[in-house]
C-alpha cells in the first residue's frame, strides 16, 4: 500500500476536530540511549513514544506522513554535525494501522523543515524523500513483510538513499539530491500511520550512526580504505588507481608522488570499501574475481582500467566492462601473501605497510618498504604498529 495524502471530506473533519500538535513537542523521558530524544513533528492528534530494549528502538506515532508542504510523523533524533550516514534494519509492525517507517536528515523539527529521507511502508514499497525536491518512488521492494536495510548518506550538501536485503550491498534508492543546507542537521527515524487518530509502531535494530565522509560501499568489518590497492605482500595504498595494463599499474597514493608498479606486485585494486570477506579469498591461488556494488561476483580476470571502465574477460560471460566508479567494489589481480615477520604500520587514511625493520623517534615513524622505497611519516597520521608474529 503507498502512502498517499488523505481524501478532502477526511482532511476537513481533521481540521474540525479536537486540538493537534501545531509544532514538534518533546515527548515524555523514555528510556532511551544518550544523546537520542524523540518528539512529534507537526499536526499530530495522539502522542508518540519510542522506547529501547535488547539493541532494538521502537517507535510509535501517528501523522500522515513527510509528504507535501509540511509533516506529521514522530521521530527519533540526534544531531550530526556534517558528513555521515545512519543504516537500520526497519520491521513495520501492523495492528490496526499499518506503519510507514524510515530513516530521515532534517534541518529542523519544524512540520516544513528541509529534510531528506527514506521510507518502507507494510506493503513494501520503498522510496526516498525530500523538501524541497522530488519524491522518488514510491519504488517496488519485496511484497508481503516490510522488513528492510535502509542507508542514507550525506556528504558535503549531496543527500543519497540506498536500501539492502541483508544490510551488506547496497541499491540506490533513486538518484543522489543536492540539499542546500547547514552542516548542523537531525539525524534519525521517523514513523507515521498515514492517519492521525491511531497509532503505528515500527521497530529499529542494527542502528549505526556513523560521522565522517561516506562511501559508495559500507562494511563494518573492512580491513581497506575506500580506494585502494592491495600489494602482494599484504601492504595496502589508500589513493586511486588511474590506468592499468596487462603488465603495469599506475597509482596516485593519497599521501605520497605517483607509482607505476608492475602488475605482478599488486594483488587487488580497491575502487569502494570492500568487505573483510574479499580480502580472505585475496590469500586464495587462483582467486580471479570482481565483486560489484550491487554483490555479483564475476569470476575472471581484470584486462585494462583506461578511466573509469574496467575490461574484464569473465569465465562465464566473456568479455564485460564495468564502470569502476559506481558498480565494481573491488577486482583480485594476483594472491596476496602476508609474511608473520613483518611489521605491521597502520596509518590514519587507512594505508598499511608491512615492512622489515622500524625506527622510531619521539615525532616520526620511519621504515623502508621494497616497492616503495624510504619512508618517514609523522606519529600523527600513525594508528598503529604491530610487530612481527612469528620468530625472527
Amino acid at each position: 500500500m503507498r502512502s498517499f495524502p488523505p481524501a478532502l471530506p477526511l482532511a476537513l473533519a481533521f481540521l474540525l476536530s479536537a486540538p493537534v500538535t501545531l509544532h514538534a513537542q518533546q515527548a515524555p523521558p523514555a528510556t532511551l540511549p544518550a544523546p537520542w530524544q524523540h518528539a512529534d513533528v507537526g499536526r499530530t492528534k495522539v502522542a508518540g513514544n519510542a522506547s529501547f530494549a535488547d539493541n532494538t528502538f521502537t517507535l510509535q506515532g501517528s501523522g500522515f506522513g513527510i509528504f507535501g508542504p509540511q509533516d506529521s510523523c514522530h521521530i527519533l533524533y540526534q544531531s550530526l554535525q556534517g558528513d555521515g550516514q545512519i543504516i537500520a534494519h526497519v520491521e513495520t509492525k501492523s495492528s490496526k494501522i499499518p506503519a510507514v517507517a524510515g530513516l530521515t536528515f532534517r534541518a529542523s523539527l519544524n512540520p516544513d523543515s528541509r529534510h531528506f529521507s527514506i521510507i518502507v511502508n507494510s506493503a513494501g514499497d520503498a522510496c526516498a524523500q525530500s523538501r524541497p525536491g522530488l519524491n522518488y518512488g514510491p519504488r517496488e521492494v519485496e511484497p508481503a513483510q516490510a522488513r528492510y536495510w535502509l542507508r542514507l548518506t550525506r556528504k558535503g550538501n549531496t543527500f543519497a538513499a540506498y536500501r539492502s536485503v541483508n544490510g551488506r550491498f547496497w541499491e540506490p534508492a533513486g538518484a543522489p539530491l543536492d540539499l542546500a543546507v547547514d552542516p548542523n542537521l537531525f539525524i534519525g527515524m521517523v514513523v507515521h500511520a498515514n492517519a492521525n487518530q491511531l497509532l503505528a509502531s515500527a521497530a529499529f535494530d542494527h542502528v549505526a550512526l556513523i560521522p565522517g565522509t561516506p562511501d559508495l560501499t559500507y562494511f563494518a568489518d573492512s580491513p581497506y580504505p575506500p580506494a585502494g590497492i592491495v600489494l602482494c605482500d599484504g601492504s595496502v595504498l589508500a589513493g586511486q588507481t588511474t590506468h592499468a595494463s596487462d603488465t603495469q599499474i599506475d597509482f596516485t597514493p593519497v599521501d605520497a608522488p605517483s607509482l607505476s608498479l608492475p602488475r605482478q606486485t599488486v594483488g587487488a585494486l580497491i575502487f569502494h570499501t570492500a568487505p573483510l570477506s574479499f580480502a580472505k579469498h585475496l590469500a586464495e591461488k587462483n582467486f580471479h574475481q570482481a565483486l560489484l556494488v550491487d554483490g555479483q561476483e564475476i569470476e575472471g580476470t581484470v584486462n585494462t582500467l583506461v578511466g573509469e571502465t574496467l575490461s574484464l574477460n569473465s569465465v562465464i560471460f566473456g568479455p564485460l566492462q564495468e564502470n569502476a566508479k559506481h558498480d565494481v567494489i573491488a577486482a583480485a589481480l594476483n594472491t596476496v601473501s602476508s609474511s608473520a615477520n613483518r611489521y605491521r604500520i597502520t596509518t590514519t587514511n587507512g594505508s598499511v605497510y608491512m615492512v622489515a625493520t622500524v625506527t622510531r623517534t619521539t615525532e616520526t615513524i620511519s621504515f623502508e618498504h621494497p616497492l616503495l622505497g624510504k619512508r618517514t611519516l609523522p606519529l600523527s597520521q600513525i594508528r598503529e604498529v604491530s610487530p612481527p608474529t612469528a620468530p625472527r
